[in-house]
Parts: structure tokens; sequence; C-alpha cells
């Protein structure tokens, strides 16, 4: 998935949310703030037309979101257990 600029396109927010949770890099501006900031990507939440950062709400991170995605789908999950039932039966066996 690419990288897509705020210039270009804002995210959408799926129908029955109120927001939407994305990945976005920041313009450099940011390391004036926060000096410890690398530039890589984070995750921002989107809600009523504006990137929010949760956990610093003082900054008006907004105006230094340069591109977002959304996140990718999760992996599927393995089609077998991790745990069979052959070492479950032995960690009973060894508790008694």
């Amino acid at each position: 998935m690419k990288w897509i600029n705020v210039k270009d396109k804002l995210p959408e927010i799926p129908k029955g949310k109120y927001s939407i949770t994305l990945l976005v890099v920041l313009e450099n501006e940011y390391k004036k703030i926060n000096p410890n900031h690398k530039l890589i990507p984070e995750a921002l939440q989107f809600s009523k037309g504006k990137f929010i950062d949760l956990e610093n709400n003082s900054i008006d991170i907004d105006k230094l979101v340069t591109h977002w995605k959304y996140f990718p789908k999760p992996p599927k999950p393995p089609k077998k257990r991790i745990i069979s039932e052959d070492i479950r039966f032995k960690n009973k066996e060894s508790k008694k």
C-alpha cells in the first residue's frame, strides 16, 4: 500500500465509525517540538477531518502530517494450533 499525500486525499472513515487509526509521517518541524522523535511512521487517530495525537493534545499535530496510509490487514491465523494436544497432556502429568 502506498503512502498518500494529505494534499491529494484525506482518509475516509468507515460508516458507523467515529474515527480511524492510521499510519502517518510527520514533517521535520515536529523535531523542534519533540527532539527525541525519529522520522518513522506513527499511528494517529483521524476524526472529524483532523489527525489527532492522543498522547499530547496540546500539539496541533494535524498541520504536521504530510502522508498517511491505512493499516494493512492482519496476517491469517495459522492453520494448526501452535500448542499440540501432546504438550498439554504432558504438562498436566508433570503437575501431578
